[in-house]
């Protein structure tokens, strides 16, 4: 019983975080009920609350902190998701949350070794649940981010936005709804051509209308609303802004300094 309470206490946190204001004091008590959550589900130490840990602590890192703090959260957010996976090997949230978890230390740290992991454990979950619209969606959004770095990331890690084009189709194949993986779109289709800018724009409304489930939903329901307003300008270079003013972790290139996450071996790619 004291399990099952502590379940509905985490999803229910998560689904009635006020979003209200946008002021300095907002953020600092958004930020201490997503870390109220976060204890709650690491103290619970389930596959599922140890995912919901990890999780929120992506959120807290990425979109509450910057600096060595935003580190430390992403580097307990890996070990959460860790713990997470031994639990539950074959869980398909809590393999996609380390991947991009593993992704956000690589892009700190400039490394290839962690994107090319995050690759694995991608095409290795689309493999054996090829009808997942999560897992697909999840691959898809690793192409287009990689391929967003450059050519020569493109290069070394054998990232394309053609296969982001086809992963994304099979997704909405499969039913993609879910909100991070739609905004992930969103931010594909803007890099794109004025034509799938304004595919993009029109996607942007579509979610704006949809109803949050949580209020992770609702924080990024926030980075969608940013974007539309630069897609309505049809500039590029605002809307290249945008995207980056939207993006989680937005500081963690400047502290390549600080300790490497040491990834576990039990799925790294040596």
């Amino acid at each position: 019983m004291k399990t099952v309470a502590a379940g509905l206490t985490i999803i229910l946190s998560l689904s009635t975080i006020s979003f209200a204001a946008d002021s300095p004091g907002q953020q600092h008590d958004e930020k201490s009920e997503f870390r109220e959550t976060r204890l709650l589900a690491k103290a619970e130490n389930t596959a599922e609350s140890l995912r919901l840990a990890c999780q929120t602590g992506l959120v807290i890192g990425g979109f509450f902190e910057t600096g060595p703090e935003a580190v430390q959260s992403l580097h307990q957010a890996l070990a959460d998701c860790e713990a997470a996976i031994i639990k539950d090997p074959t869980n398909i949230l809590t393999t996609v949350s380390l991947a991009a978890a593993i992704s956000y230390e690589g892009k700190r740290l400039t490394s290839a070794r962690y994107p090319h992991t995050s690759k694995k454990l991608l095409e290795k979950l689309v493999q054996e649940n090829p009808n997942s619209a999560i897992a697909l969606g999840a691959l898809a959004t690793w192409h287009s981010e990689v391929s967003a770095v450059g050519f020569a990331a493109r290069l070394v890690l054998g990232a394309s936005r053609k296969k982001a084009t086809s992963l994304y189709a099979s997704a909405f194949e499969k039913g993609l709804t879910d909100f991070g993986l739609r905004l992930s779109y969103i931010k594909f289709l803007a890099r794109g051509t004025p034509e799938d800018m304004a595919h993009a724009l029109a996607q942007c409304a579509i979610m704006l209308e949809a109803p949050a489930q949580t209020a992770i939903d609702k924080i990024l329901q926030q980075k969608m609303a940013i974007l539309a307003v630069a897609l309505q300008t049809k500039d590029e270079k605002t809307i290249e802004a945008a995207l980056e003013e939207i993006s989680a972790f937005p500081t963690l290139k400047d502290y390549k300094k600080m300790p490497a996450y040491e990834l576990a071996k039990t799925y790294r790619d040596d």
